[in-house]
């Protein structure tokens, strides 16, 4: 594979963005896909540094990672009320763009509190399956340029 797919982590602290990054890089390195790699400020600031990458560079993909830290145990209360309202507006954004620019998106943002239990291995996990999405979705979307490259219609493959 010759693709390449950017990274975007949101900032929540440089231990979890540092886990983000490294189970999305194991996992790319596995496939031998090369990235690029830059850090949003916080979840509301994703569609935009996606949109303004995206006006200058071309990527085969693009996997969207953070942690939203929820302040109470049970997830309710106004404070985590906005998050929620951070997170919708994230992944409204980030569709919006993935639609318009045709590009496969692995997601993978969580709703954590700052002492979970396992949060490490969690982040890492969630990095990976993000990954593994939007590989798949770039072989699906390789599928479908293909069935369309050829001249008389018919599949060609390679």
């Amino acid at each position: 594979m010759n693709d390449k797919v950017l990274i975007i982590v949101a900032n929540s602290s440089l231990e979890v963005e540092s886990m983000f990054t490294s189970g999305a890089v194991s996992t790319l390195d596995k496939y031998g896909i090369d990235y690029d790699s830059v850090t949003a400020p916080q979840i509301v600031g994703v569609p935009s540094v996606l949109g303004i990458v995206l006006d200058s560079f071309e990527y085969d993909g693009v996997i969207i990672l953070g942690a939203i830290m929820r302040q109470s145990d049970d997830g309710t209360g106004p404070v985590n009320d906005m998050y929620n309202l951070e997170y919708l507006e994230c992944v409204r954004g980030v569709n919006d763009l993935a639609m318009h620019f045709t590009l496969p998106v692995g997601f993978g943002i969580v709703n954590i509190t700052p002492c979970s239990d396992g949060l490490l291995r969690k982040i890492m996990e969630v990095a990976a399956k993000a990954t593994e999405s939007c590989i798949e979705l770039i072989k699906i979307k390789q599928l479908h340029q293909a069935y369309n490259a050829t001249d008389s219609g018919q599949y060609k493959h390679n």
